[in-house]
């Protein structure tokens, strides 16, 4: 059995958004959280969506765009930051609903979202120099959150865990957060390891390790 606090670490830093409100966890391969029921697609943008509060188009311009401002490292510095988003897909509203892997009662209701496909840029000096697809979700209230999770080995810049040496991993990744605020974006970047399975079988463990690599506040660039 895979240890139970690396799978609900994991579920929570991978499996969900820690940017939006409806979280999940994920133990071995049962996942519980706010999970998409259907998907349907948004043939008018400035149609207000049923349960929403604003309109898909409205919902875009709050999201998209070109933002800059800093990158705090965690070891120290700054790092001026380039945060820009675009478009790269049609809108789809995605309704939500809770599942669990057994008796975990959520206590929030799962909110709806439209779920906008974009292009990430995102550039640190020479730590940062990515494009990187994903998925910005903006809920009934027009809360937006976007998390994506890329492999180390696809990292064009220099940016490195300073905690653990990727060699001796499994598995390496940079995972972003953000959420949308009314000037811009805040969130944070951080590396997590999964190292390879200590023992064989059904008893095999593996840990994981996450290293901050620091948090971030853009707003729109001028």
């Amino acid at each position: 059995m895979r240890n139970t606090a690396l799978a609900v670490s994991l579920g929570l830093f991978i499996a969900c958004d820690p940017s939006t409100k409806n979280p999940g966890s994920q133990i071995g391969s049962e996942t519980s959280g706010c999970q998409v029921q259907s998907e349907e697609p948004v043939t008018d943008l400035s149609a207000v969506a049923d349960g929403f509060s604003m309109s898909a188009q409205e919902a875009l311009d709050g999201t998209l765009g070109d933002f800059d401002g800093t990158l705090t490292l965690e070891a120290g510095g700054t790092e001026a930051l380039v945060f820009d988003l675009a478009q790269a897909g049609d809108v789809v509203v995605q309704r939500m609903a809770w599942e669990s892997a057994g008796d975990i009662e959520p206590a929030f209701e799962c909110a709806d979202v439209y779920a906008i496909p974009v292009a990430l840029t995102l550039q640190a000096g020479a730590l940062l120099d990515e494009v990187l697809d994903a998925t910005v979700t903006v809920d009934t209230e027009g809360l937006g959150g976007v998390f994506v999770s890329v492999e180390y080995d696809a990292l064009v810049g220099d940016a490195e865990p300073s905690t653990f040496d990727p060699a001796t991993m499994a598995e390496v990744w940079l995972n972003l957060g953000a959420e949308r605020g009314e000037a811009g974006w805040s969130g944070e970047l951080s590396f997590l390891g999964e190292s390879h399975p200590q023992g064989s079988g059904d008893d095999a463990a593996i840990s994981a390790t996450n290293d901050p690599l620091g948090s971030f506040e853009v707003a729109a660039a001028e």
